[in-house]
């Protein structure tokens, strides 16, 4: 994930939710990154969040530049306290199972690359709040510019 925007609403009125014109207007708007560059995402290391095991990637910046981006689109004003750490989460800890000695028992894994991922679009999905680990809904499809092979 690179930047939520908000719950979709019809009738939008907390700061954490947005109206479904708007959220196309956000899409359309980012239709824009198709000037970005497709980029390759290394995966590896097994690392821990209090509330999650992911992966470590390696980027060279890119989603770091794409979740900036859709910042400004947005028009998102608010910080958060969390700074932006791209990632691949795996699994989530919950109050049956917390995250205890996890940390640890990862630590033979912390230097293991798991793979390669070509990147060369940008999807904005919505996802039923209702449901617990629901399918994420496919809203706009921004495809990404591919590097000249010269």
């Amino acid at each position: 994930m690179l930047q939520e925007f908000g719950f979709v609403s019809e009738s939008p009125m907390g700061r954490d939710e947005i109206s479904p014109d708007r959220l196309r207007e956000i899409a359309d708007s980012a239709a824009e990154l198709g000037g970005e560059w497709a980029f390759t995402l290394k995966a590896g290391g097994v690392n821990a969040f209090q509330d999650a095991i992911f992966l470590d990637i390696d980027d060279r910046g890119a989603c770091f530049r794409l979740y900036s981006r859709l910042r400004q689109l947005a028009a998102i004003r608010t910080e958060s306290p969390f700074p932006f750490v791209p990632h691949l989460t795996i699994a989530h800890f919950s109050d049956t199972a917390p995250i205890g000695g996890v940390p640890a028992l990862l630590a033979p894994w912390r230097d293991r690359s798991f793979g390669v991922v070509a990147v060369d679009q940008v999807e904005v999905v919505t996802i039923p709040v209702d449901q617990t680990y629901p399918a994420l809904e496919p809203f706009a499809v921004i495809p990404l510019r591919e590097r000249d092979a010269r």
